[in-house]
């Protein structure tokens, strides 16, 4: 097998084409390199803008002696947004245990990210986790809350959303939603959440105060 690594942009020519690829991953085991493919080029592209480079497919499994002819273009650092195809194919390939040992991977580099405070690159890592097991509503939830450390209200609403429709009647969840709501001035929605929590769990102290705050906003 040629000798590439993972994040490195390599391209064909024929016939005064380009063909381009980014190594995403490379499956030493049977020889496969999981590569994203830009869309054929007339002319070879300044590398400066590698970035902007079209997309044809965002991930395909080709034996790795296809790149026999291969010249390396240049290096990107590969992106968990780059991966999501392949996760979705590791999904539909792989056994359940391997998928939840990926799965599980992410989650904790995720919370380690969320932890240190950069909350958009853990944001990235928990989308890969549900990519490959798409009902972890736990995942779903710790997403949501990095999204409410940057203040994207209604998109934590949106995972709330989903988080419930996989777990339905889930107390944290529901008591997110009424927080996110009171900080879009949406004082009814918050209301209602917080009484759906409090339904939930009718000991909730904290429920009480910002059902409370809720009811003084109408």
């Amino acid at each position: 097998m040629v000798q590439f690594s993972e994040g490195d942009i390599i391209y064909i020519s024929h016939e005064e084409e380009f063909y381009l690829y980014k190594i995403l991953r490379i499956d030493q085991a049977t020889a496969t390199f999981h590569v994203l493919v830009y869309e054929t080029q007339e002319y070879m592209p300044y590398e400066e803008k590698t970035n902007e480079l079209p997309v044809e497919i965002y991930h395909a499994p080709v034996d790795g002696n296809a790149f026999k002819e291969a010249s390396l273009f240049t290096h990107s650092p590969v992106t968990e947004y780059e991966l999501q195809g392949y996760y979705e194919y590791m999904r539909q390939t792989q056994s359940p245990e391997t998928i939840s040992d990926m799965a599980g991977v992410l989650y904790l580099e995720a919370y380690d990210l969320a932890t240190e405070g950069d909350f958009e690159e853990a944001i990235e890592k928990y989308t890969s986790a549900i990519t490959l097991i798409p009902n972890f509503f736990k995942t779903i939830d710790n997403r949501a809350f990095c999204k409410m450390d940057l203040g994207a209200w209604a998109d934590a609403i949106e995972d709330f959303e989903i988080s419930l429709s996989v777990n339905p009647g889930a107390f944290l969840a529901e008591f997110s939603i009424g927080e996110c709501a009171l900080e879009l001035n949406q004082p009814e929605k918050a209301k209602k959440q917080f009484e759906k929590a409090l339904a939930i769990d009718p000991s909730s102290e904290i429920t009480k105060e910002f059902l409370k705050k809720a009811i003084d906003a109408i």
